[in-house]
């Protein structure tokens, strides 16, 4: 009886067997019984909304992501001197400073000035800040991109180079 009452395997038995002894408490019962149904379907609804959220996020970047791509090569195309593969910092500036790539960049979410102004920490190849002759290959200059986009929140290790960098300009301006 106990695991029949706990489990309510078969709900009508148990509502017949409360309303002999009391209709009030069958209807605390009933209610009870309405209020979990209702309580689990509303969380089986925010999950699956949870779920097609993400989906969307990750499609959404995705398609951007690969918009960017597709506009950057035609770009790099054009400016690779080297014709590596690779971006310097010269490359860099050319591309970000590119009619067509800053369009690509203002679509996608990201402002071109300030992909600009962060060159210095993105070409740094030392801990001091004094050289700048790091090159990096289009995927990770894709993922810096995407980075830093306007609809990208700040993260744990955004804060930690951020700090990284202060410190860097810090020890930069006392020499």
């Amino acid at each position: 009886a106990f695991f029949h009452n706990v489990l309510i395997d078969n709900v009508s038995i148990v509502a017949n067997d409360i309303w002999q002894e009391s209709p009030v408490s069958w209807f605390v019962f009933s209610l009870g019984i309405m209020l979990t149904a209702v309580m689990i379907m509303n969380m089986l609804i925010g999950v699956l909304v949870d779920m097609m959220q993400e989906v969307s996020r990750r499609e959404t970047y995705s398609m951007a992501e690969s918009f960017i791509r597709e506009r950057l090569l035609l770009v790099m195309s054009e400016l690779d001197l080297r014709v590596d593969g690779l971006i310097s910092r010269f490359e860099f500036i050319n591309i970000v400073t590119h009619p067509d790539a800053r369009e690509a960049l203002l679509e996608t979410g990201v402002d071109p000035q300030a992909l600009l102004d962060f060159t210095k920490f993105v070409f740094q190849s030392d801990q001091v800040g004094k050289q700048f002759d790091k090159v990096i290959t289009m995927s990770d200059f894709i993922m810096l991109i995407m980075q830093l986009r306007g609809t990208e929140p700040a993260t744990v290790r955004d804060i930690i180079e951020l700090s990284k960098f202060i410190k860097l300009e810090q020890n930069r301006q006392h020499e």
